[in-house]
């Protein structure tokens, strides 16, 4: 059995995810399924990179320890791979002091035994945003061109260094035969420009006193671990570098790392050097994607479209994003998230090419053959073109060995039209009539395509490949599998829409207000203000501070532990020197305050009217403008609607007429 080991880039946890590390997280899942169905032994590893400058100042700011820090928004990442319904095998953080410590530590001192790193005093641009130092001809008029807005830092101090400048010509060399394959050609033809023109070595250490988060140099407790040796070197701790031998062994090189094009420098330059040092094999491939703008535009929080993966494929429906970023995103090249685009591709590709060729099939097997799977007879020339059409292995197999996603795709949908065609062709509604025999071949060979459609589609879009076979009556096989067979049976039965077609409405504006269950942890006064509640507040996805001006008027007892609802996209805010994250809804009448509660639901359940859709990050008084809520018998309603979950509609004990606020 052939390994196969595919990662990610771990994931900086200095926010949450994005859709285009969702996107990431995906292509290297399709990946991997994909060579699971060839047969392979299958290792893939995602991740999260939790050390350095940034995590310790943004954790500080937080009111937090960079490890509360880091566990919270490591877990938003591991929540995604569930969410998407990644098969990633391990989840590395480069925190864990048992696996990757080790690692590092292993790695950094075979560096030093060869000579590679050495200490001198240093003083260089460095850009907090990117965690990294930059040279003059890397900057544009002083600034990053990654993060422009941020000051740039001169910084002088006395570092660990590598020496990366040994090893240009060595990569350059590598690079240039395909020995290590960079993907597409424009980021290889990027990487040579730059070993071209001349590697310099890199810092590899900082001093304590500037950052203390972080894994410490070995036999120098003043000096802590740079970015380079730290998180490059996931790669191979997850793998087994210092913790399992014969795992390591076994599933070293990788096979395939897929990161964004932004980091392509450290994975094709940086990483090979250290790996030439430490003379332990290189990567074979290295898979470059380019960044997603949202409706054309770059996604920015000011601007208000930032795509949250959580929030579209709770929407949209998993499989349904899936499809959409890797047909819509071209492999290798930046894309655009469109909302209308994903609609209709859904509506398109998915309700009308493949959820109607299996609702025509099952029916017409359930109606005209008791919903037995009926025996194969003559084949005649359409039955044969479609044979022949369904041999799609070899050059898909091909495409996705190149990472053509789309492309891929593309060749499948060909083959699912085609079915499509060959049921309008034939007519088995006509045949049912004049031609049982015939009928029932023409029905057989729907239902042998579907079973091999399942297959191809398994690693794009898992959760249909299942049902699809389900419906059929069979399993989704492997690879080997996808082989037109005369001798398929079984009984097939109709289940729920593979893909129900979705509508864009004109949303109402209070669809903006993204509200959320959250569990109220604690209550405490705000010691600054005679007036505020200091809330640690639990909604599902992350824990949060929020202020509250409820004190004096509901007591500590009646909140804490309680399910309420906030508004989870509120532009965050200082209040009296505590940085409050979204406010919880009560509900007044002049005489009294109560809060609106769910306790049915869970933390992190959405609350909605009618339809939910947020748009942006919202100020305290564009919510004022879109709030229409009160209370009437008990309930909390909008434009006589009431707020609900899946699970509940929201209660408030208090008169009608009361105002939410």
């Amino acid at each position: 059995m052939k390994k196969f080991y595919i990662t990610t880039s771990i994931a900086y946890v200095n926010a949450a995810p994005h859709i285009g590390f969702a996107m990431e997280v995906v292509q290297a899942d399709v990946l991997a399924r994909w060579h699971r169905l060839l047969g392979g032994d299958v290792f893939y590893l995602t991740g999260t990179d939790e050390h350095g400058v940034k995590i310790d100042r943004t954790a500080r700011e937080a009111g937090k320890t960079p490890i509360q820090f880091a566990d919270e928004i490591a877990a938003k990442y591991k929540l995604l791979t569930k969410a998407l319904n990644i098969s990633n095998d391990d989840f590395i953080r480069t925190t864990d002091q048992k696996i990757h410590w080790p690692s590092a530590q292993k790695l950094w001192k075979l560096l030093a035994k060869n000579g590679d790193i050495y200490k001198k005093k240093y003083k260089g641009h460095y850009c907090s945003g990117c965690e990294s130092f930059k040279t003059e001809k890397e900057l544009i008029e002083g600034k990053c061109p990654l993060h422009p807005t941020r000051k740039i830092d001169v910084v002088e101090e006395e570092n660990y260094f590598f020496k990366l400048s040994k090893y240009t010509g060595e990569i350059l060399n590598l690079i240039e035969t395909d020995t290590l394959m960079i993907v597409p050609e424009t980021r290889k033809n990027e990487i040579l420009s730059l070993l071209k023109e001349g590697l310099e070595d890199v810092s590899f250490s900082r001093s304590r006193k500037s950052l203390s988060w972080g894994i410490p140099v070995p036999d120098d407790p003043e000096q802590v671990m740079y970015v380079w040796c730290d998180a490059l070197t996931n790669y191979i701790s997850g793998a087994g570098y210092s913790s399992d031998e014969k795992k390591f062994k076994k599933f070293w090189p990788a096979d395939v790392h897929v990161i964004g094009k932004d980091i392509l420098r450290f994975h094709a330059a940086i990483w090979p050097a250290m790996l030439l040092s430490a003379k332990i094999p290189l990567p074979k491939n290295i898979y470059v994607h380019g960044f997603i703008t949202s409706e054309g535009q770059k996604m920015s929080k000011s601007l208000g479209n930032v795509v949250d993966p959580f929030d579209v494929s709770k929407r949209f429906g998993v499989d349904q994003i899936r499809f959409y970023l890797m047909k819509e995103i071209v492999s290798g090249c930046d894309g655009d998230f469109s909302e209308k685009t994903l609609v209709s591709r859904i509506n398109t590709d998915l309700a009308d090419d493949l959820g109607n060729l299996l609702s025509r099939a099952v029916a017409m097997v359930e109606k005209y053959c008791e919903s037995k799977i009926p025996v194969q007879g003559k084949l005649e020339a359409a039955d044969i073109t479609l044979v022949e059409l369904s041999n799609i292995f070899e050059e898909t197999n091909e495409l996705m060995q190149n990472f053509a996603f789309n492309q891929a795709i593309d060749k499948i949908w060909q083959f699912i039209r085609h079915c499509n065609k060959y049921v309008n062709e034939t007519k088995p509604w006509e045949l049912a009539k004049s031609d049982k025999a015939r009928l029932e071949t023409v029905l057989y060979n729907l239902i042998e395509s579907l079973r091999i459609i399942a297959i191809y589609i398994a690693p794009f879009m898992p959760e249909a490949a299942e049902e699809i076979a389900k419906q059929i009556g069979q399993d989704v096989g492997a690879f080997k599998n996808a082989k037109f067979s005369s001798k398929t049976s079984g009984t097939v039965k109709k289940g729920r829409n593979l893909f129900d077609k979705v509508e864009l409405k004109q949303l109402d504006p209070f669809a903006q207000v993204d509200l959320v269950v959250a569990k109220v942890l604690s209550v405490k006064d705000h010691p600054n203000a005679d007036k505020l509640y200091v809330l640690e507040i639990d909604i599902g996805t992350e824990k949060r501070t929020i202020c509250a001006g409820l004190k004096g008027r509901i007591p500590k007892s009646e909140i804490e532990g309680k399910h309420i609802v906030v508004v989870k996209n509120l532009k965050p805010a200082k209040l009296r020197g505590i940085d409050s994250n979204g406010m919880l809804l009560a509900a007044d009448d002049g005489k009294k305050t109560v809060l609106l509660l769910a306790e049915k639901s869970s933390p992190g359940d959405d609350v909605f009217a009618d339809e939910k859709k947020p748009a942006k990050e919202l100020m305290i008084d564009e919510f004022a403008k879109l709030n229409k809520i009160s209370v009437k018998s008990g309930k909390a309603v909008y434009e006589g609607k009431h707020l609900k979950t899946k699970k509940q509609e929201i209660t408030a004990d208090i008169s009608d007429g009361a105002e939410v606020r």
